[in-house]
């Protein structure tokens, strides 16, 4: 054991989310100890002195190939390992086994970092697919009013009707207008025709009333209040 290294690192949060913790107390008490030793010896800690000195090989089986390893006969602790590479204290085997371990870590770190990179161009293609979607679906004002049934030549009208009041042509105003005029109940062209002679940007239920509509005139149809509409303009 080096003089100015008379301890190891024990990472709390490594120890607890490993596999060592799924292991019984006596597997986990065994393991320290040989930690212990093995960092007291620099890392030149043989497997038959492990089973010298603690004497139960049915623990020490359950240790050997997943928490140290066995090369001609002596043991390799990967955590310890990196520890006393640091500090130069270490065989030239245990430091061969040591660099071994850190490039697995480096190729493993590689591929997570690989991974992480494909989910965000995979996330950054998704967005842009999204951005064009709704770059082609679009609400369209004129459309959703003609998809309705509102005559061509009263939406045109009323559209440059709805200019000059600044009226936005958004999918809120549509349907704010579609549901002032199922309100209403009449002819959905009288509505918009009415919209456009008297220059209304919007329309209210209430502007209209049946009986307004009704007072000394007959029943138009939606045909005839389109004709009598194109022969003003």
């Amino acid at each position: 054991m080096a003089k100015n290294f008379p301890y190891f690192k024990f990472i709390a949060t490594e120890w607890l989310t490993g596999d060592i913790v799924y292991e019984n107390f006596d597997v986990q008490g065994l393991f320290i100890n040989v930690c212990a030793l093995y960092w007291q010896r620099d890392g030149k800690l043989s497997i038959e002195d492990v089973s010298k000195r603690y004497k139960n090989e049915e623990l020490i089986q359950s240790l050997s190939g997943r928490f140290f390893l066995v090369n001609d006969g002596f043991i390799s602790i990967g955590f310890l390992d990196e520890q006393l590479v640091d500090a130069n204290h270490i065989s030239k085997t245990n430091s061969e086994n040591g660099k071994k371990g850190a490039e697995k870590r480096r190729q493993l770190a590689n591929a997570k970092r690989t991974l992480s990179e494909t989910l965000a161009n995979f996330s950054k293609e998704e967005e842009e697919e999204n951005k064009n979607k709704n770059k082609n679906n679009k609400f369209n004002f004129r459309s959703a009013l003609l998809s309705y049934g509102f005559d061509s030549d009263l939406i045109s009208e009323w559209i440059k009707v709805r200019k000059t009041k600044g009226g936005v042509n958004s999918e809120i105003a549509f349907n704010g207008f579609i549901r002032e005029v199922e309100l209403n109940g009449q002819d959905k062209n009288y509505i918009l025709q009415k919209c456009v002679e008297r220059s209304w940007g919007g329309f209210q239920s209430s502007w209209l009333t049946n009986q307004n509509n009704n007072d000394n005139t007959t029943t138009i149809s939606s045909d005839d209040l389109i004709k009598q509409f194109r022969n003003k303009f």
